[in-house]
């Protein structure tokens, strides 16, 4: 599964970070509830974070398991 998340942001990409990991959080809780067995489920987040400052966009991997996750 490939979930891709855009933002829009003059803040610092370490201002936004908190708010970008809340949202992993909440689709990662999402995704473990609709799938059966969520062992085997790894999910592939792309995090495009745009500047103003023309560096163009700024792309991060998060790679999810479910299995070692379970404390989110």
């Amino acid at each position: 599964m490939f979930t891709t998340i855009n933002i829009d942001s003059t803040e610092n990409v370490n201002r936004i970070q908190p708010i970008v990991q809340l949202i992993f959080v909440k689709l990662l809780r999402r995704l473990t509830s609709s799938v059966v067995d969520n062992t085997r489920l790894v999910v592939k987040v792309k995090l495009n974070i745009c500047q103003r400052q023309n560096l163009g966009p700024i792309q991060y991997l998060y790679f999810f398991n479910p299995q070692l996750s379970s404390n989110l």
